[in-house]
């Protein structure tokens, strides 16, 4: 293992302040860690939480410190899923916006 610090290694420095305020998650966080729970659990097991959190530390700095919690793991979800010949990119981004313009539509 190198000597190199990576971007999510905190250990021994200042961090900011923690914010512990509760609050509620947004449904699309909450269908986030869904996806998360069906692409990791039985029968697929197509992603499992410690390739997740590979994929997360793995993200560019700008990625990783510019992008929400949740954000940060849809980018790396995306990531694994290319990574894995699941899905590209461009069919993710295809598909979300096909259920968008839908829920548009309904709303």
């Amino acid at each position: 293992m190198s000597g190199e610090r990576r971007i999510h290694d905190m250990g021994g420095l200042d961090g900011d302040p923690i914010e512990f305020a509760e609050h509620d998650a947004e449904p699309w966080q909450k269908m986030i860690t869904a996806i998360r729970a069906t692409l990791g659990d039985e029968p697929l097991r197509l992603m499992r939480v410690d390739e997740l959190r590979r994929a997360i530390e793995d993200l560019d700095e700008r990625d990783y410190n510019g992008l929400p919690y949740f954000e940060r793991w849809a980018e790396a979800m995306i990531n694994l899923m290319e990574e894995k010949d699941l899905m590209t990119r461009d069919e993710v981004l295809a598909r979300m916006n096909e259920i968008r313009n839908r829920t548009k539509g309904a709303a």
